[in-house]
């Protein structure tokens, strides 16, 4: 994300100055690569420098620390998802934000999908009718055996989670963002497959396949969750890290009383809605958009109200209070799927 993050900054004629990240060397030889001339493992050298915006690509781990330092340093900050794992966290460096009254964004780029601000403003401007149902599904085949390893499976850099803040945080923002409904309530359930396993070569593998260093996984890389909506409404997500032939599948559909929408994001630039007794409408959006195209017009936006020194009110991205709601909902999902399966009030 950090490689995207640049790209789009370049893109839209913003200067990348500096790369700071944990290990000299390594920081050093991806800055050659993005072409940044300067780097550093010490947010002090930010500071001197007058950085203005920090973009915090990290392990979520690291988000608080960052943050919370840029904030002080009155900086701006784009932080990439999840913003935190920790409620205390995410409430802080909001009350810090307000209080040095800078421009904050959490990157939860589906927003900036053509398609999806369209099905907001469907949804938002009442032609669905009221809101009833919300139903769909996130699915990849990234953590689906055999799979490298990573920092996200390790408790410290990746938290307790997997597909719940993964994923499933994209899926619950669009759900916030489309309809305007908050959760309520929830009840989730986990599937934590193919627990044992063996690292070799930097790789994952079923125990018993190659010979290695044994592991046992222990998150999430499947979870089913119902949602109790604000104004009565319900919504069920599906996650999955480990559907083979899902590179990148989200989908959702929204049932109003007049009528329903829905979209996914393999077939992103298609919008379909329908009535009953009515042929199923769709529009094509003849010259859409991609991820990294989602990104930069996130950006455009974020970087529009930094240069304005104040945020549009009309604006889209989410914002720090998106992040920590965000991570309300992620952990309540934690403890129901913990708890029995019960269900968790928000």
């Amino acid at each position: 994300m950090g490689q995207r993050h640049a790209a789009a900054l370049r893109a839209l004629g913003y200067q990348v100055d500096v790369l700071m990240g944990r290990d000299a060397e390594r920081t050093k030889e991806a800055a050659g690569k993005l072409g940044i001339k300067k780097s550093c493992t010490d947010f002090n050298c930010l500071a001197e420098m007058g950085i203005d915006v920090v973009h915090v690509c990290t392990p979520p781990s690291e988000h608080f620390s960052v943050i919370k330092q840029a904030l002080e340093s009155g900086m701006h900050v784009v932080s990439e998802k999840p913003f935190v794992f920790s409620e205390d966290e995410g409430k802080a460096l909001v009350e810090l934000a307000k209080a040095q009254n800078v421009i904050n964004a959490v990157g939860f780029n589906c927003r900036y999908h053509e398609a999806c601000s369209d099905a907001r403003n469907i949804v938002r401007n009442g032609m669905l009718g009221d809101v009833l149902l919300v139903n769909g599904s996130y699915m990849q085949e990234f953590h689906a055996l055999p799979a490298s390893f990573s920092w996200r499976y390790g408790k410290e850099s990746g938290g307790k989670f997997l597909a719940t803040t993964e994923i499933g945080s994209h899926w619950i923002d669009l759900m916030r963002y489309i309809t305007g409904k908050e959760v309520v309530a929830l009840q989730a359930v986990y599937g934590t497959f193919m627990q044992d396993r063996v690292v070799a070569d930097g790789m994952q593998w079923p125990a018993g396949q190659k010979t290695g260093t044994p592991f046992r996984f222990e998150a999430d890389n499947a979870a089913i969750v119902t949602f109790s909506l604000s104004g009565g409404a319900l919504a069920s997500m599906v996650l999955s890290e480990i559907t083979q032939g899902r590179y990148n599948y989200l989908e959702m559909t929204v049932t109003g009383s007049d009528g329903s929408l829905w979209w996914n994001s393999e077939d992103l630039n298609r919008l379909k809605t329908g009535r009953k007794g009515i042929d199923v409408s769709e529009k094509v959006y003849a010259f859409g958009d991609g991820f990294n195209d989602s990104v930069t017009n996130m950006l455009s936006e974020v970087y529009e109200d930094i240069e304005s020194g104040k945020r549009n009110p009309a604006h889209r991205y989410a914002t720090f209070s998106d992040g920590l709601k965000n991570a309300q909902i992620c952990d309540a999902i934690y403890r129901s799927a913990h708890g029995n399966s019960a269900w968790v009030s928000l």
